[in-house]
């Protein structure tokens, strides 16, 4: 059986687990945003491509959207899970405090994952990567259409 943790345990865990989750929150919303320029400029590259050079490059930049996306992606959702293990571990040391000094407001991540019909940042950001991909789809699809003629 294991000792209860001492509060140096749990200021150890809590500083490390926060550091972790400042460290993981911060490059999530710093990914979601250079791939948002990224989608910007392929947009605006497609058009140029297909207004200017032909077909083959706007399928060109179409299919660096998808794989961008497909990148992106899986970058988030990595980043999302150490992003999850250091709430986990934080609820730890809220749920210990709760327990000590009798006062649910100090359970603050259970709190937050109560959303109450709000949508999360993985919900948000799922709904981009979709719409991306699509538009990319879209652009290929486009693209080859205009070969065909």
């Amino acid at each position: 059986m294991n000792p209860e943790p001492t509060i140096d345990d749990l200021k150890l865990n809590k500083d490390i687990s926060l550091e972790l989750f400042k460290v993981h929150a911060d490059q999530r919303m710093k990914l979601m945003n250079f791939y948002i320029v990224i989608v910007g400029f392929s947009i605006g590259g497609y058009f140029t491509a297909l207004q200017n050079v032909g077909w083959q490059a706007a399928l060109i930049v179409s299919l660096f959207l998808l794989f961008m996306t497909f990148c992106f992606w899986s970058l988030d959702r990595r980043t999302k899970q150490i992003v999850k293990i250091s709430e986990t571990s934080l609820k730890v040391v809220t749920q210990f405090l709760q327990e000590k000094i009798g006062k649910s407001e100090v359970e603050i991540v259970g709190i937050s994952d109560n959303r109450q019909g709000n949508w999360s940042y993985s919900q948000v950001f799922t709904l981009i990567f979709a719409g991306c991909a699509t538009l990319a789809v879209a652009g290929i699809v486009h693209s080859l259409l205009k070969a065909c003629k």
